[in-house]
């Protein structure tokens, strides 16, 4: 990995794989972050095996999506409420009442926080859903225990 400051970062993480895990975790989550995050993964791939990567990993992603829906939960969902108060965006309530939405969002929700995809968007449709904190949490260790282990295991055969 080139860069100067991520590499000076990772390699001072070098020998510490859980550490170096549970931050590329953390930047699993965001927008912004995810192919820094994909990058570190690459380079923790081979000093571990990839569900010990994929555990600590899960933990730091875990964390950042806590942060994550908390904020969706409280901001996003004050200003969706603004958002669709008045009668010329009714045909938008109308679409979050219908039973396929409330079945679909979850289950795209949790396919994005699986994947590579930010968690923002995953995160925005399990709070659009109104799931509770007390399942987003564990669903989020699940999910991103198997897709960081998807992930570093696709490293792992292209090494």
């Amino acid at each position: 990995m080139k860069g100067g400051v991520l590499e000076g970062v990772f390699s001072a993480l070098e020998g510490a794989v859980f550490l170096g895990a549970f931050v590329a975790g953390g930047l699993f989550t965001s927008f912004f972050t995810v192919p820094i995050a994909l990058a570190a993964f690459g380079e923790l791939t081979g000093t571990a095996s990839p569900w010990t990567i994929a555990l600590w990993g899960a933990f730091g992603a875990t964390l950042a999506d806590a942060a994550l829906f908390a904020f969706v939960k409280l901001r996003l969902s004050t200003w969706l409420i603004h958002l669709f108060e008045g009668k010329h965006h009714e045909w938008l309530r109308r679409k979050f009442r219908y039973r396929t939405f409330r079945l679909a969002a979850p289950l795209v929700g949790a396919i994005a926080i699986a994947s590579p995809i930010p968690d923002e968007v995953g995160l925005t449709l399990l709070g659009l859903a109104k799931a509770p904190f007390s399942l987003v949490v564990p669903l989020s260790f699940v999910l991103h225990l198997v897709g960081i282990w998807a992930v570093v295991a696709a490293f792992q055969a292209v090494a």
